[in-house]
């Protein structure tokens, strides 16, 4: 009796075994460039979701810790009502403030033209005092009124973006309301999103999608959780600091401090500058102590703050953020800049998780090691 076999197992069988392997990944790699091209398309959803995931990557730790006395719906509930209680206070208590402030700078700006008028003047009579009359350019002559045109230029303008910022301050808004729901659900369900994540594995690869997964929370954790402590420590200090100063812009100033010093790099320097800007609107000693709280504040940050709060580190190397953060702004604008180093992160998970190991042809993470994960992020 002899046993047959079809022409299309035979070509299966027949085909190399590298040819299979290769399929899967740029099968996902195809995969993944359509749903890129998808998410361009919706800028306002991946907004929100973008919004939503961080909301709950930052809530995260709290729900865990209750979550070890309480049932986790209960855990959920106790620290979104806490949550949605500071939202309130921020709203209700913080930006109007701010806002005030902002709006009291504004309606003096007359008096800002004229002492930028009387610093030119004297600037001028200076100069003519020292070396004579003939040697000031004639541009100096008209400087005072070229700078009171560019500020009340400048003032029209702003004015006449109040319809824009209302429309920003809409879709702000929505933004944040319809992220704080999703963010619910994400926290609420976050086992059956799991599980549904790993259904996509092969039961062979699911301990290392598990991993995967520690991993990114691992990532995503630490780093939501220590920017919101970075955030707080800042603004908060920093206008205590700029009270003691005498600024008259402490809450809008310190509030800008906060929230800059997530921005790699470019964050502290420009919170530096805002710092001058609105001392020099007071004078000159209010400038200089601005500054130097600014800078104090953001180097104890720096030093002090970030080493106890990042104990578990992103992993990523100096050069790798300085990359990270480049790319990321230059790619995807602000988003990029916030969101550069835990995706430089994840990326660097994504090659020690799957693509290492497929090219070294190395076994990949077993289920010891994701036992070991858990164990460790237990204590």
């Amino acid at each position: 009796m002899t046993s047959t076999t079809s022409p299309v197992l035979a070509q299966q069988q027949a085909s190399p075994a590298w040819w299979r392997s290769l399929a899967r990944p740029i099968g996902i790699a195809a995969l993944a460039l359509v749903g890129l091209v998808i998410l361009r398309r919706i800028p306002l959803t991946v907004e929100v979701v973008i919004v939503a995931i961080l909301l709950a990557y930052g809530l995260n730790p709290p729900i865990v810790g209750l979550s070890k006395k309480l049932p986790r719906r209960t855990a959920v509930a106790v620290v979104f009502t806490a949550f949605i209680c500071v939202l309130l206070a921020m709203f209700l208590i913080v930006i109007p403030a701010v806002v005030g402030q902002l709006q009291k700078c504004f309606s003096n700006s007359a008096d800002y033209i004229s002492v930028v008028q009387s610093w030119v003047t004297q600037a001028r009579e200076w100069i003519n005092n020292r070396v004579g009359i003939q040697v000031v350019p004639s541009q100096l002559q008209s400087l005072s009124a070229q700078v009171s045109a560019v500020i009340a230029s400048m003032l029209q303008t702003g004015l006449g973006q109040v319809g824009a910022a209302v429309i920003f301050t809409i879709h702000t808004l929505v933004v944040i309301f319809t992220a704080v729901v999703l963010s619910y659900y994400f926290l609420a369900n976050s086992g059956g999103i799991k599980e549904s994540f790993l259904d996509l594995f092969p039961e062979r690869n699911k301990a290392t999608a598990l991993y995967f997964t520690q991993e990114v929370e691992r990532v995503f954790g630490a780093y939501i959780g220590g920017q919101v402590i970075l955030v707080c420590f800042c603004a908060v200090f920093s206008v205590i600091g700029l009270k003691l100063a005498g600024s008259n812009y402490a809450l809008l100033l310190g509030v800008l401090t906060g929230l800059l010093y997530v921005i790699p790099y470019v964050g502290v320097t420009l919170a530096i500058l805002l710092g001058a800007l609105f001392g020099l609107l007071q004078s000159w000693h209010v400038a200089a102590w601005s500054v130097a709280v600014v800078f104090i504040i953001t180097r104890i940050a720096d030093t002090v703050v970030v080493p106890k709060v990042m104990s578990k580190s992103v992993g990523v190397s100096p050069a790798g953020v300085m990359l990270a953060v480049f790319a990321g702004g230059e790619m995807f604008g602000l988003w990029g800049l916030l969101l550069a180093i835990p995706a430089a992160a994840i990326l660097k998970v994504v090659w020690i998780t799957w693509v290492r190991p497929w090219l070294a042809g190395s076994p990949r993470i077993s289920g010891q090691a994701v036992a070991s994960r858990s164990q460790t992020d237990a204590m």
